[in-house]
């Protein structure tokens, strides 16, 4: 069986970040000729892509819902791709912009008034892959209120495995031997290190870079650094929530 849903951009002005930003929306069949009110999925997408990415999403809605094994659906893929390096990490930023208002609170309250979306946290789901499969478990914690169902595709999710991992892989790119100096095209794991700095060690007094780097110039993790980030993991927020 199959189905055909419809899919569209659409674009709105957001009071978080000062800016217009678009999205592609997943419509169920039946969408356009129907009164119904439908439960939403928010997607967000991963580091280095925008809204227009993950179409195959489309054809496994369809397949999903026409077999029946999940209701229809809304889906909404927000852009939350930020220069000057691989995305957002839906962080409000001082590098990026609000971009965890933009996804929490704007882009909500635009799809509640604009499309048949179920107005409830019990009919309102986060989701993503790396860059938003962590972005949606942060969100997810933070607003419990918000969102009744969180799901995270190969995103990080605890900090200080992340950095026993990639500690090695960002000093190889960045020549192997101190003092060293750390470029964001020194390769992918240097690339990584320097989109999660611009969301939680951000520092726009020091140009070019604007961030506040993980390691110093020895290849160590930088203890003040690292508490700025764990504010943001995983495990962290996970601790914050009640039983």
């Amino acid at each position: 069986m199959s189905a055909a849903g419809t899919v569209i951009t659409d674009s709105f002005y957001s009071q978080a970040l000062d800016a217009t930003r678009y999205m592609r929306i997943y419509l169920p069949e039946g969408y356009s000729t129907s009164s119904e009110y439908y439960p939403v999925i928010y997607f967000l997408h991963g580091g280095g892509s925008n809204h227009n990415s993950y179409s195959n999403l489309y054809y496994h809605l369809d397949t999903l819902i026409a077999n029946g094994h999940i209701e229809p659906v809304i889906m909404v893929k927000p852009d939350a791709s930020a220069p000057p390096y691989y995305g957002s990490c839906y962080t409000n930023s001082a590098l990026y912009g609000n971009f965890e208002d933009y996804i929490v609170y704007d882009l909500i309250a635009y799809i509640e008034t604009t499309y048949r979306v179920i107005p409830s946290r019990n009919r309102r789901t986060v989701m993503g892959h790396s860059m938003g499969g962590s972005g949606a478990l942060k969100l997810a914690f933070k607003h419990p209120d918000i969102y009744r169902a969180v799901a995270d595709h190969s995103g990080l999710v605890d900090y200080s495995v992340m950095l026993q991992l990639y500690v090695p892989l960002i000093l190889a790119e960045n020549g192997g031997t101190a003092p060293y100096t750390y470029s964001p095209s020194a390769g992918v794991f240097t690339g990584v290190a320097f989109t999660l700095c611009g969301a939680f060690s951000p520092d726009t007094t020091d140009p070019p870079l604007y961030v506040d780097f993980i390691l110093d110039d020895q290849g160590n993790v930088d203890s003040t650094i690292y508490e700025l980030w764990r504010q943001h993991d995983t495990p962290f927020l996970a601790h914050q929530l009640a039983p």
